[in-house]
């Protein structure tokens, strides 16, 4: 009777009996139990309409995007699952955030105490759905200064935890991909696993010929159950977005959907390893593993075995002799490298893909693992991304204001700034090189975190998709940093930082139009004094070196020299500096071996001469074009692309006609089909025009304003 009385009083049928007199209590009692018993009644059709429409709902939309149930063994147990859970959350917040008013001390405690109660039940169907699960809970666990305390470190506890699949199954995955015995490729491969993630895990094993390797295998039913997965999430984000509008967490349905795909691809992950080891090869202490691809797979990647201490150990580098304060700045300048020059970003640097070592001649060793999740920044993107951070060094409001607003933040522009850097606002006008962080301004930072999760999930859903995985990236360094003491003077993070402003200004006089493996640095001297011998009585003298990247230039760099020569010489005034020079140096930095050298030399010349105030009667800007075997025309191709065509084309335009000034060709095309690419290429060549015109605008404006 105790029990039915408190469920009665929940639902708001309490009734005080002892205060009405005693000759109406049975009365009143037997009307007021036929009142409860309509709006338990009530509340039962209300409770089983609810689940029975969010079941529906989930059928038809699982139905409508083609779900085969035969794609997963347990498919309607995970969505099942899946649904109780967040239903249950839904539930607590609606019950407990009701109970006291908002802005509270109480509200504030109770909405602590219903966060972490929620973050234990999504942890719990984490560690039972597994597979991609896990790893939206371990990027839920990155978020520090982002998403809600107890959130992020009840999630943390899955970087180290997560589930393992049993020898069986890994030899199973192996037989199938390899088409062999694991013991007829393996000579010995470790029972117990190195580490587990989300998606695999990874065993030492040792080839016939002795060479040790480290085997990476997928976990058997991640990828038939992640299709599933994946649109699971997605409908149960839309739920919740639906009952409580103030959380917008479709970005992180979105990301998923989108990395999910390449993680789970370890023959992807292979190539982005040889990528980011070539591109970030001038770092001598950076060490990434080699790829033994006659033994990869899709779901098996097999690659060199190498050791070394995580880079959060302390006592590691303190027991083996290694400078924390060395380890942070190189980590940073391999960061500053891939975001803000290369625009190619290793995205999960928690410390178990991060290792450090001492080398044999006593230098210190950066192992970067796990390759699978890479974010590619747009030119755009990584240069505003650049001015925002260079705004934030500066103390420079307007332009933090000016470049959060081009990311897509409008008016939360300060709280952009303050995610990105994860400082206070104080500490951002202030300066936050002239500002060391305190423990006082990181607990401000996390409790008003905590109060603006509305904002913070709007604007996550308003910034480029690019971000999303940046702010997962800068939150691992951070923590890293935390780890090793190094917070406080945020020396990688701040030289990432400062190396961006360098790197940008570096990249103005390159190719806008480059290819991702051709990079020329171009410089111009003059007008100035030139040889007796050389000079021209009514006007410059205008000279073009081209120095090849190794080696000194062939017949080939004098050819390209003479190109490159008479295109700039038909673009300068040169009347207006009679009797003078003007030189102009081209150094290839990266040569891929492409036709697209050339392209990449104009416009990386036009640049430069913009950016030496050289007067010029309009620009000129260079685009090469291949015509495959069907007569399909490709812009910008790559080498490979290239060689697999019947022809390439570059073409050289002026920006006030679009007249052609410089054609190099090479292969076999019609008349017909050279008109074509001629009029394809002039139309992209107006872009890079652009594109070359804004970026000198804005970094005069920016000057005048310095000036000013």
């Amino acid at each position: 009777m105790a029990a039915e009385d408190t469920l009665l009083r929940s639902i708001g049928c309490e009734q005080n009996l002892l205060s009405r007199p005693d000759g109406s209590a049975n009365v009143t009692q037997a009307r007021w139990r036929k009142s409860c018993e309509r709006k338990m009644l009530a509340v039962r059709m209300l409770k089983y309409g609810a689940t029975g429409g969010l079941l529906g709902t989930s059928a038809f939309w699982l139905h409508y995007n083609s779900w085969d149930p035969v794609d997963s063994t347990v498919g309607l147990v995970r969505i099942t699952r899946s649904i109780a859970t967040v239903a249950r959350i839904a539930v607590d917040y609606k019950n407990t955030l009701s109970k006291a008013p908002a802005g509270t001390e109480e509200y504030a405690q109770l909405k602590s105490a219903c966060h972490l109660r929620s973050a234990e039940r999504l942890y719990q169907l984490c560690c039972v759905n597994r597979g991609c699960y896990i790893k939206v809970g371990q990027h839920i666990g990155a978020l520090d200064y982002l998403l809600p305390t107890e959130y992020v470190q009840t999630m943390k506890i899955l970087h180290s935890k997560a589930p393992q699949s049993s020898l069986e199954d890994v030899h199973q995955v192996i037989k199938e991909d390899l088409e062999k015995e694991p013991h007829e490729i393996f000579r010995w491969f470790d029972e117990d696993p190195l580490g587990a993630a989300s998606l695999a895990q990874v065993h030492q094993a040792t080839l016939h010929d002795g060479t040790p390797v480290a085997v990476k295998v997928q976990h058997p039913k991640v990828q038939h159950q992640s299709k599933l997965d994946l649109k699971t999430m997605e409908l149960l984000v839309r739920i919740v977005a639906k009952l409580f509008p103030e959380f917008q967490f479709l970005w992180l349905a979105d990301e998923a959907k989108k990395n999910l795909p390449k993680e789970l691809d370890f023959l992807q992950e292979g190539q982005n390893c040889e990528k980011v080891e070539k591109i970030l090869k001038k770092y001598s202490y950076l060490r990434v593993p080699k790829i033994y691809w006659e033994l990869s797979t899709k779901r098996v990647l097999t690659m060199e075995f190498c050791q070394g201490g995580q880079i959060n150990d302390r006592e590691y580098m303190h027991n083996n002799d290694i400078d924390v304060n060395e380890v942070t700045r190189n980590l940073g300048k391999l960061y500053s490298e891939m975001i803000f020059v290369q625009g190619f970003i290793h995205c999960d640097p928690h410390p178990g893909n991060v290792l450090v070592r001492k080398t044999a001649n006593s230098g210190t060793e950066i192992v970067l693992l796990d390759h699978g999740l890479y974010q590619t920044l747009s030119d755009d993107f990584r240069l505003d991304y650049s001015q925002l951070w260079q705004a934030i060094l500066g103390a420079n409001v307007e332009g933090i204001k000016e470049y959060s607003k081009r990311l897509g933040a409008g008016e939360m522009y300060g709280l952009l700034a303050c995610m990105v850097s994860a400082r206070s606002w104080a500490a951002l006008t202030k300066g936050i090189d002239k500002t060391p962080i305190s423990e006082g301004e990181d607990d401000e930072v996390k409790e008003y975190a905590a109060k603006l999760i509305p904002q913070i999930s709007d604007l996550l859903n308003r910034v480029p998709r690019q971000m999303l995985l940046l702010f997962k990236t800068n939150d691992l360094l951070r923590g890293i940093e935390h780890a090793l003491h190094c917070r406080a003077n945020a020396s990688s993070f701040i030289n990432m930082s400062r190396c961006c402003v360098l790197a940008k200004w570096l990249k103005v006089p390159q190719c806008p139009k480059e290819s991702s493996d051709t990079t020329v640095l171009a410089a111009v001297y003059g007008p100035g004094e030139v040889k007796m011998s050389e000079e021209i009585i009514d006007k410059a003298t205008l000279k073009v070196i081209f120095k090849p990247k190794v080696g000194l230039p062939g017949c080939a760099e004098k050819l390209q020299e003479r190109l490159l020569r008479n295109t700039c010489e038909s673009v300068v005034l040169a009347t207006l500096h009679p009797r003078a020079g003007i030189n102009i140096v081209l150094q290839v930095i990266q040569d891929s071996g492409s036709f697209q050298l050339l392209s990449c030399c104009i416009n990386a010349a036009c640049m430069a001469l913009m950016d030496s105030a050289v007067p010029m009667k309009c620009l000129v800007s260079a685009v090469t074009c291949a015509l495959t075997e069907d007569g399909q025309i490709v812009l910008d191709p790559d080498s490979k692309q290239e060689k697999e065509s019947s022809a390439v084309l570059t073409f050289a335009f002026d920006s006030r006609e679009s007249n052609m000034i410089t054609c190099s060709t090479k292969g076999c095309f019609t008349p017909e089909k050279f008109q074509e690419c001629l009029s394809a290429c002039g139309e992209a060549s107006k872009n890079i025009s652009s594109f070359c015109r804004q970026s000198v605008e804005k970094r005069m404006s920016k000057e005048l304003k310095v000036k000013m």
